[in-house]
């Protein structure tokens, strides 16, 4: 199955004698959307933080569809928790919406499956790294010159 995931891009400047940045809301009741009979999950929300268009600094909120976590993730700072209103706030002012479409009950059994042999291959593969790089008492094998 293939990740499917939609994108909502909405107008928060206005481009005429000057350029304005526009401060509207987008209001909502949760964090799902169901568009022709498909689900999304809000996975992400990039804002734009400041005055103006000339100025400012961007962010993205991304959110765990199952858990509703969040975190701020910023290249100024490391990302930390979002509480749910500062997500709300950030959702009703995104300039960028991310979802992700949930899958379908039959197609979850597959996910899951497919989650849970790439976690044993994982695991296998790095088992095998280990034992190629270590002798077994955690020394590392060559001397480092190549």
């Amino acid at each position: 199955m293939q990740l499917q995931v939609l994108i909502l891009h909405f107008k928060r400047f206005l481009f005429g004698q000057e350029a304005a940045k526009l401060d509207w809301h987008v209001t909502h009741d949760s964090y799902t959307l169901n568009l022709l009979g498909v689900t999304y999950d809000l996975v992400g929300v990039l804002n734009h933080i400041g005055a103006n268009i000339t100025s400012g600094h961007y962010n993205f909120d991304a959110v765990c569809p199952t858990t509703r976590r969040a975190w701020r993730c910023s290249d100024d700072i490391d990302p930390w928790l979002l509480s749910e209103d500062q997500l709300c706030h950030d959702f009703e002012t995104a300039y960028i919406h991310v979802w992700q479409k949930r899958p379908l009950p039959e197609e979850q059994a597959n996910v899951e499956e497919q989650g849970l042999r790439a976690t044993s291959d994982e695991q296998q593969r790095r088992g095998g790294l280990q034992a190629n790089n270590e002798r077994g008492d955690g020394t590392p094998i060559g001397n480092g010159t190549g």
